[in-house]
């Protein structure tokens, strides 16, 4: 659908795919969720048309449900890879996990918690990242590295254990030049591949 080829009957195959963002040059790689969202609507539209236009009839049933939409953006993508620890939330799996959370204005009241999360929620109702069991959220705040937390916006420095408060990390490099210098680099590839795809 982004490239305007369309895809209207690719949910007859979803029995053996997943979604996934392909590059954050093409999708907001922050919403995957959103991918979902928008994987909803064409089986939804074709499949009610049928009903609606051929039968002048109201669908009794739904034809794509969001529980089936959530197990193309998690468990799926698993089993592509053929990884069983992945994309489950059992002892012995791999430890990666997205919280939200359910009392924000997007989700509030709703009392299947994957409707929420597929149909309401954003990227500000993520409360917690698990990352190969370690935090890379945490309560809201980024999670610099393993007991150190970052508020989003707020500068390395301000955390004792990271420096002296003199504008430099605990290597004693500017942590202003290293910020643009990965800003430098981002903006250089991001040029280089918006060019190739011109």
């Amino acid at each position: 659908m982004h490239y305007g080829h369309t895809h209207p009957h690719s949910f007859l195959i979803q029995d053996q795919a997943s979604l996934g963002i392909d590059t954050h040059f093409t999708y907001s790689a922050d919403k995957v969720v959103t991918q979902a969202r928008l994987w909803l609507q064409p089986p939804r539209l074709f499949l009610f048309s049928q009903v609606i236009v051929q039968d002048w009839e109201i669908p009794q049933i739904n034809p794509m449900s969001v529980n089936q939409v959530f197990h193309l953006i998690t468990r799926s993508g698993a089993l592509a890879l053929r990884r069983n620890d992945l994309g489950v939330l059992v002892e012995g799996a791999k430890a990666d996990i997205v919280l939200f959370d359910g009392d924000s204005p997007n989700m509030l009241g709703w009392e299947d918690p994957v409707a929420a999360i597929i149909l309401h929620s954003n990227v500000g109702d993520v409360t917690d990242v698990m990352v190969d069991e370690e935090w890379r959220k945490r309560e809201g705040e980024l999670v610099a590295k393993e007991g150190v937390i970052v508020p989003f916006g707020s500068s390395s420095n301000q955390n004792s254990d990271q420096g002296d408060g003199d504008g430099d990390d605990a290597n004693g490099e500017d942590d202003d030049a290293g910020s643009e210098t990965v800003r430098s680099g981002f903006l250089d590839s991001a040029r280089r591949i918006q060019g190739l795809l011109a």
